[in-house]
């Protein structure tokens, strides 16, 4: 799927492959484009300041979602991209410690296209693409146009994703 069409850019990261697979299909019939990532580690490539969204698996090896999420958090060029974790520990613990580490939302495996689909559009809702904070503790009421996310995404979608 084109860059251009659609309601942006998803970096999917999972090393299940048949996650990986199942959820970039559903993903792209919802009119996002996908580039799936098989560890957070293998990251460190990409523009993530590029992405709508990032939609990573929380648990796994040395360098996980949490890790993941730390980092784009800490990185005044990457704070303003969300990120939805996914794991298949479902406990309070583990949730608040995703959310507490900067994660946007936690979906807990298994779980329906329907319910990730629903969380992203929130996500999306709460977050207008192309519209960032310019750092913390800055003004909530100053904004700037994010050079990164695709102006035309964002005036399409009058900054948010469909319903």
């Amino acid at each position: 799927m084109s860059d251009a069409v659609g309601y942006g850019k998803i970096l999917l990261v999972d090393d299940d492959e048949n996650i990986a697979r199942l959820v970039k299909s559903s993903l792209e019939s919802a009119l996002f484009s996908v580039t799936v990532v098989s560890s957070a580690a293998l990251v460190v490539g990409h523009d993530v300041g590029s992405y709508r969204i990032v939609l990573a698996d929380a648990t796994g090896q040395a360098y996980n979602g949490i890790d993941l999420v730390r980092d784009i958090k800490a990185n005044p060029l990457t704070a303003h991209v969300p990120v939805i974790l996914s794991g298949h520990d479902n406990s309070a613990d583990s949730i608040i410690n995703a959310l507490d580490n900067g994660a946007d939302d936690y979906v807990a495996k298994p779980f329906s296209m329907r319910e990730l689909l629903a969380r992203i559009y929130a996500v999306c809702r709460r977050h207008p693409a192309g519209v960032v904070p310019y750092g913390k503790g800055v003004d909530q009421g100053e904004r700037r146009i994010a050079p990164l996310i695709g102006p035309a995404i964002f005036r399409r979608c009058g900054g948010r994703c469909p319903p």
